[in-house]
């Protein structure tokens, strides 16, 4: 029913038209106002939804991203210390055996000396004995072998007080000089086997 239909009834009935249609129309913009309210809090609820959803997905981007970045910063550091620890391994190795071939040399030098005397050999040989210790801790099993048959020798010459020059001469070069290019020889292999170790490429 219209508006002009309630007038004619309310005019029928002794009923003023304008309250009656005063009162309808408020009745529709309560109706009105409700229903822009129910639309307004379904629009701000999923607004707010929406907004929480972002968040969440971001804060969990933010986790990930800071976790992964945990992980290849501990990943490097891992990396890092286990090459820093091989390098200074080869190093130390590296030049024990320049060290131990250097008393050799000394050694030989002094054995094939006129001048020098029991005192200097045997401080020589003392060296050589010293160094031997410690290639039992960073040679490699063949070169601490070569090491090993080579001492001997060094130990007698070192210390001999009754061979004369030639003696001492013909006793290094037919028993030292071929252990000693076995122990070269060894040292080499070694070296080229086990090279400076090199860092790991990142992993990304």
């Amino acid at each position: 029913m219209d508006l002009t239909g309630i007038a004619a009834l309310c005019a029928l009935g002794g009923i003023p038209a304008t309250l009656v249609v005063a009162h309808w129309q408020k009745r529709s913009a309560l109706e009105q106002a409700e229903a822009n309210h129910r639309t307004a809090l379904a629009q701000a609820e999923a607004s707010h939804r929406a907004a929480l959803e972002v968040a969440e997905a971001s804060h969990r981007s933010s986790l990930e991203l800071t976790e992964t970045t945990h992980r290849q910063a501990v990943e490097l550091a891992r990396r890092q210390a286990e090459f820093e620890w091989a390098a200074t391994r080869w190093e130390a190795r590296k030049t024990v055996y320049e060290q131990y071939q250097k008393a050799l040399d000394q050694l030989r030098r002094l054995v094939l000396s006129e001048t020098s005397d029991l005192v200097e050999r045997s401080e020589a040989g003392h060296v050589i004995h010293d160094f031997h210790h410690v290639l039992r801790m960073v040679a490699a099993d063949e070169v601490f072998s070569a090491s090993v048959r080579v001492r001997p020798y060094c130990g007698v010459l070192a210390n001999s007080t009754s061979r004369t020059l030639q003696e001492r001469a013909e006793l290094w070069e037919k028993h030292v000089t071929p252990l000693r290019a076995d122990l070269d020889n060894a040292i080499k292999r070694d070296l080229a086997e086990q090279p400076y170790p090199q860092l790991p490429p990142r992993e990304d």
